[in-house]
């Protein structure tokens, strides 16, 4: 845990990975991105999930890159935010770094990676990334143009942001209120 706060790295745990990806439509997903990959741990369920799709993972820390890719993932060491957008992706699942408000730059580089719409079944491509509860409950997804400001005190602000159960991320070293987003490409 000290390592996680030094790197600002927590994994996401599997009790989350399966509450954010239960509503994905598996039978239309044929490309996936990782941004922020850490060991893979999103991918691996993924391809449970997935096991035809292409997939990739893009992680800045090289060991974690290794332990992802030594579990058969395509990953790419590197950082995601100096990575040429290509919008190739139908799903793109994330859990960005928090620290300041650093997963801001990640969430708007990530929608330029997502099929644009009319080009999938579904309409376009969908990003879901899990993020500090701060960024919804403080407006800071409103400060980016993803919502209202006050979107929370609208009725149907659920179909946009969701809360993750109080201690989600326990068992990785940190009791930081969590929710996640799922939205679209860029318009």
């Amino acid at each position: 845990r000290d390592v996680s706060k030094d790197l600002a790295y927590y994994p996401t745990p599997r009790a989350v990975i399966d509450h954010i990806l239960r509503d994905v439509r598996w039978q239309d997903v044929e490309t996936v991105l990782e941004p922020s990959c850490g060991d893979g741990r999103i991918l691996d369920v993924v391809r449970e999930h997935a096991p035809g799709a292409r997939t990739l993972g893009i992680e800045v820390h090289g060991e974690r890159a290794e332990e992802a890719r030594a579990k058969g993932h395509h990953v790419f060491a590197g950082n995601f935010l100096t990575t040429t957008p290509d919008p190739i992706y139908d799903l793109i699942v994330m859990n960005p770094p928090f620290y300041g408000k650093h997963w801001q730059k990640h969430v708007m580089h990530a929608r330029k990676f997502l099929k644009p719409n009319g080009e999938n079944r579904r309409g376009g491509g969908t990003l879901i990334c899990i993020l500090p509860g701060s960024a919804f409950w403080d407006g800071h997804l409103g400060t980016l143009g993803l919502c209202r400001k006050d979107a929370h005190t609208e009725r149907g602000w659920q179909n946009f942001w969701r809360d993750l159960p109080t201690a989600s991320f326990a068992e990785s070293g940190t009791n930081v209120p969590t929710g996640y987003i799922e939205i679209g490409p860029e318009k």
